[in-house]
């Protein structure tokens, strides 16, 4: 699986956030680096720690939006909670030594970040423009 490769396109200009999202990408090229060797164990480290950090992220995004009233957020917690659950049944897959494609999972995350910060954290960005204008 390439690599995601991080683009301003992605910047909400809030840099607490932004810091996180690039670390989430950095995760993740991390973990489809360590697919491609097929070390179970290096996997499922990463894969942990991949979801520890989209949870931090979550929290710390929430307790942002909620500073900034954010009309949406009981929408987009919603949001966070779907892949919340996707992730714990990919990681109960892994742990169990389940027959499972790791790139299939990536993908599927890759592209879950990618469409979330562009349709969803987006209007967290116009919201603020919107209340600080």
């Amino acid at each position: 699986m390439p690599l995601l490769a991080w683009s301003d396109k992605l910047m909400l200009n809030i840099s607490t956030i932004d810091g996180e999202h690039k670390q989430l990408v950095s995760w993740m090229n991390q973990l489809a680096i360590a697919a491609t060797d097929n070390d179970n164990d290096i996997i499922k480290n990463l894969f942990e720690n991949l979801k520890q950090y989209t949870m931090t992220h979550f929290k710390n995004e929430e307790l942002y939006m909620e500073s900034l009233d954010y009309p949406d957020l009981p929408r987009h917690k919603a949001k966070h909670f779907e892949l919340k659950s996707m992730v714990a049944e990919f990681q109960r897959s892994l742990n169990d030594n389940q027959a499972i494609n790791i790139n299939e999972i990536l993908k599927f995350i890759r592209h879950w970040l990618i469409d979330h910060i562009v349709a969803e954290d987006m209007k967290i960005k116009t919201h603020r423009s919107q209340i600080t204008n």
